[in-house]
């Protein structure tokens, strides 16, 4: 019988230790899940910022195509300005190059703001990207402590 008792708390023992390892690594395992959905939180910013940047890129080439259609449009009509003699076609020409003239500048002032903001995005883009490198290394060492640590309760 007194053998049987200490067979019994053995068993206990041993159950118990069962216990706290498993909670520890439960523990670990939320530890680590909760790093992995921030991780994926990041690269879902990260692919959020490059379409961004894919569109503002594309902005910028309609304004550039934009801006090169006017450009020519202006030297048009300045060639056009030569060749007349009448007062009034002058007077017309002269306003439809200073509409045009405006437009460029505008296009130009915007095409200048697209370009810093795509500045800014691509800075993001690349700090984002340098602390998701960051973060996936810290997350493999974690795993990495984390599946030794258990491994060591366990033994």
């Amino acid at each position: 019988m007194h053998k049987d008792i200490k067979i019994m708390i053995e068993l206990q023992r041993y159950w118990q230790n069962i216990v706290s390892s498993k909670k520890a690594v439960d523990k670990n395992n939320s530890i680590l899940a909760k790093k992995v959905e921030e991780l994926d939180k990041k690269q879902k910013s990260l692919d959020s910022l490059i379409t961004i940047i894919k569109e503002q890129k594309n902005k910028n080439k309609q304004f550039d195509l934009e801006l090169i259609e006017k450009d020519e449009k202006l030297k048009k009509l300045r060639e056009r300005k030569l060749n007349l003699t009448a007062e009034k076609e002058i007077k017309a020409i002269d306003k439809e190059i200073t509409t045009l003239e405006i437009e460029v500048d505008d296009i130009e002032n915007t095409s200048l703001s697209m370009i810093e903001e795509l500045e800014q995005s691509e800075t993001e883009h690349d700090n984002l990207t340098d602390e998701i490198k960051t973060k996936d290394t810290q997350l493999k060492e974690d795993k990495s402590y984390i599946n030794d640590k258990n491994i060591k309760e366990n033994e």
